[in-house]
């Protein structure tokens, strides 16, 4: 189950200019999950990716193992993802990535505890990652966690990328929301879009699926 969880918590972080994608991204600003209850609005000049355009986008981190890289991509499915700029970006590229997942099969299911899970994974993975402390923070309206840190993630090609990212975590019921970002390191107008991003996020707690 943790295996699962953390090769999830790593898609959301990796961030990459991807290829073109399968099919066009979706219109307007404004996206909307009714089964999920999940909304959330992006900037004018952001786009919403496809699961395509995020997988191939995955595809061009290394990681630690082959093995974990197809885990990895195995559960490359955000419920939703958006990133600033196209497809042909080249380097780490502003992105928002957000899932909703059960809690199913984890012990003690708090947001500070899968925030420490996710930790372990991310120094197991990265082994220069810088992590900060877990703060409070607000998520749709409710009180979540938050956790930042810096990293040098490694391509495909022989090049290694500094990046900064974000993982937010809240829970309802037998759910939890998980967000991660990721932008280049000392982007500050960078992050600030992305906080920007995470005020519009709304959760309700009905309809919703369970996976």
């Amino acid at each position: 189950m943790f295996e699962k969880f953390i090769a999830a918590t790593l898609l959301l972080l990796c961030s990459m200019g991807a290829s073109a994608a399968n099919e066009p991204p979706a219109p307007g600003n404004h996206y909307e999950n009714l089964a999920l209850g999940l909304r959330v609005t992006k900037p004018d000049s952001w786009r919403f990716i496809t699961t395509e355009e995020n997988v191939q986008s995955l595809k061009r981190m290394e990681f630690s193992s082959e093995e974990f890289k197809q885990k990895v991509l195995a559960y490359a499915t955000p419920v939703v993802a958006l990133m600033q700029y196209p497809e042909d970006h080249i380097g780490v590229n502003p992105a928002v990535k957000l899932t909703i997942k059960s809690l199913e099969g984890i012990p003690d299911p708090t947001a500070e505890v899968l925030l420490k899970v996710a930790e372990a994974g991310i120094r197991e993975e990265f082994a220069d990652a810088k992590v900060s402390a877990i703060t409070e923070a607000l998520i749709a309206g409710r009180s979540g966690r938050r956790m930042s840190y810096d990293y040098s993630a490694r391509t495909t090609d022989g090049g290694e990328l500094s990046v900064s990212s974000v993982l937010w975590v809240v829970l309802e019921g037998d759910f939890f929301l998980m967000i991660g970002a990721a932008y280049p390191q000392g982007e500050r107008a960078a992050l600030e879009q992305i906080e920007q991003v995470l005020k519009t996020v709304e959760w309700t707690t009905t309809p919703i699926v369970k996976e």
